[in-house]
């Protein structure tokens, strides 16, 4: 299953840590090979790859939650100036007074502005026989998803030291709001709710086409 996915070592490293990051990281919020993934906050879509392959709603993945970063990400006229992101593992980012101001920035047409923002970093595999267990990495910055993630992180800090040396499994789906500015729709956000947990080396036989074997 490669690198990607958490391993039995990982897992038993952070059992044997007094100090719970998972926990730590959800009360706070909210180098990879892996191809890059994004949801579509207008439409709901969340897609991957250059040809923008969709994963739809209730599909399943095995999440690396051990493996995933948090930190800030800062933009100005569309594009990135500087990235900071942190493995969970390793503790807190730095304070945002602590990070360099690139401004003078501005607000943009979509509602949203230039500077820091929060974000987080998780990877995937994917389940489903379409997709060819391909991993993907998700990084998102926008506030809607940062609950999401706050409770995925808090799902995991509850389950994860009765299922050693295992992966985690999560369902994804979507949920939506209507914004304050009316004007610009309903907006939707991405949901990962753990849904099953599995020896990494089950997972090719469980999960041979995408859903249980026994099903």
């Amino acid at each position: 299953m490669g690198t990607q996915v958490a391993t039995r070592s990982a897992t038993e490293l952070a059992q044997d840590t007094a100090y719970d990051p998972f926990a730590t990281a959800a009360n706070d919020m909210a180098g990879s090979n892996a191809i890059y993934a994004k949801f579509n906050g207008n439409s709901g879509e969340f897609s991957y790859g250059a040809q923008s392959e969709e994963v739809e709603a209730k599909e399943r993945m095995a999440a690396n939650v051990i493996g995933a970063r948090r930190g800030w990400i800062c933009w100005k006229d569309s594009e990135v100036v500087e990235e900071i992101m942190v493995p969970i593992l390793e503790g807190r980012p730095p304070a945002e007074h602590t990070l360099t101001d690139h401004g003078p920035y501005q607000k943009n047409d979509d509602g949203s502005e230039d500077g820091w923002s929060e974000q987080f970093s998780i990877n995937f595999r994917l389940l489903g026989e379409a997709h060819d267990g391909v991993e993907i990495t998700y990084k998102s910055s926008t506030r809607s998803a940062m609950r999401p993630f706050g409770d995925l992180l808090k799902q995991f800090s509850r389950e994860y030291k009765s299922n050693p040396g295992k992966v985690p499994i999560v369902e994804f789906d979507k949920g939506s709001y209507m914004p304050k500015e009316k004007k610009h729709g309903k907006k939707y956000f991405p949901t990962f709710k753990i849904v099953d947990w599995i020896d990494e080396d089950e997972l090719p036989a469980t999960y041979a086409d995408g859903s249980k074997a026994d099903e």
